[in-house]
Parts: C-alpha cells; structure tokens; sequence
C-alpha cells in the first residue's frame, strides 16, 4: 500500500498541506508518478462523490483519490470499467 500512496501527505495545513497528492502506478512495467489536486467530482443534490467513497467513513478521502489518480493515468474516469478492489491492488 505504501508504495502506491506515500505515508508522507496530509490534509494538516500546518504540515505541509498544498491540496496534492502523488500516487504510484506500477503500469506496463515501469512506475508512474501521479500527481492529482483535492478536487473531486461530486452529485450537487445529494452532495455524495461521483467517484468511489467510504460509505462508513465519508470523511475518508484515499478512495476517492487513488481513483482519481489512476482515472488520469488512463486518460479519465470514462476509460476506467468498473471491478473489484482486490483487483485493482493486484
């Protein structure tokens, strides 16, 4: 887990916060460095994230960014077919 989402980023503005966040992609054989911002798509009625979210734990953002992360490096949310998460950390 480490190596797709480095321990070292917060949310903590008085550690460093600057609303990025990298994710590595082991894709094709090489790693890719993915840098993403804190933005994410969300449905204006219910105020509830287009992307994947932690229904338990809707202060949880990792989900919603990794996803966001890995829909870039694929060229954009439509590419991405949806499947299991054990798949995806495969």
């Amino acid at each position: 887990f480490e190596r797709v989402v480095p321990m070292n980023q917060t949310f903590d503005k008085s550690n460093g916060y600057t609303g990025l966040f990298h994710f590595h992609f082991w894709q094709f054989g090489h790693w890719y460095d993915v840098v993403v911002d804190d933005l994410l798509p969300f449905n204006r009625k219910t105020r509830q994230p287009w992307c994947s979210w932690n229904r338990q734990e809707p202060n949880e953002f990792w989900v919603s960014l990794i996803e966001k992360a890995y829909a870039k490096l694929n060229g954009g949310y439509r590419n991405l077919i949806g499947g299991a998460p054990i798949e995806a950390f495969t």
